[in-house]
């Protein structure tokens, strides 16, 4: 019940505006605006009803309880006034809301299998072992988190893998993830091996009595 008067009237209480907690939001990725609802649902009134909800700022939201507002990034500060049954109004109460922009679109990191390689396999062996190099790889924006090896034979999924490779020409190919799980185009090194060089001639037993030992 309202404050009565020495007359016995009811004085009218005005009403409480209450424009909700300030805002902190962010855009998402590749995203120049966002929408964000205001709340006047706080408001109060003592002896009576809201009847009716002004805000303002810029941009002006409408004047309904919990208004939306399509920000872009930035600060804004919106004010409610609401009015009550009998038509007092209330003072003015204030909401900030900041938007924070967009992060960065994460860039994709690119894949470096390594320089060509030519190797020849020692004499009396058959095969030799070669290191594949993918520390070139590099992220603009990040880190390497994983390089994805392929070829035949398949190396191992590190850095710098080493397959073990008989006489032959061989491609092998890199792609690398970063840390926000983007992957790189596909980069690739190829590998010839030759063979073995033939072993030395053996020098001929002398046949001459006068020089045989």
């Amino acid at each position: 019940a309202g404050a009565r008067t020495l007359s016995g009237t009811t004085t009218n209480q005005p009403p409480t505006a209450n424009a909700g907690p300030d805002q902190t939001v962010t855009l998402a990725a590749g995203q120049s605006n966002i929408n964000v609802t205001l709340s006047g649902s706080g408001s109060s009134d003592p002896d009576g009803t809201i009847a009716s909800y002004t805000w303002t700022g810029t941009p002006n939201p409408a004047d309904t309880v919990s208004p939306t507002v399509s920000l872009t990034a930035g600060s804004y500060t919106f004010s409610l006034i609401v009015t009550d049954n009998s038509g007092a109004s209330s003072a003015a109460d204030t909401v900030n809301v900041t938007v924070n922009p967009a992060p960065p679109v994460n860039q994709p990191p690119t894949a470096n299998a390594g320089p060509d390689q030519t190797v020849t396999i020692a004499s009396g062996q058959t095969s030799i072992n070669v290191t594949l190099n993918g520390s070139g790889s590099s992220d603009a924006d990040g880190t390497i988190t994983a390089y994805a090896w392929s070829g035949t034979p398949n190396p191992a999924d590190v850095v710098s893998p080493t397959v073990n490779l008989t006489a032959g020409s061989y491609t092998f190919s890199l792609i690398v993830t970063d840390n926000a799980g983007a992957m790189s185009a596909a980069d690739t090194v190829a590998v010839t091996v030759n063979g073995a060089p033939p072993p030395a001639a053996c020098n001929p037993v002398p046949t001459d009595p006068a020089v045989a030992h």
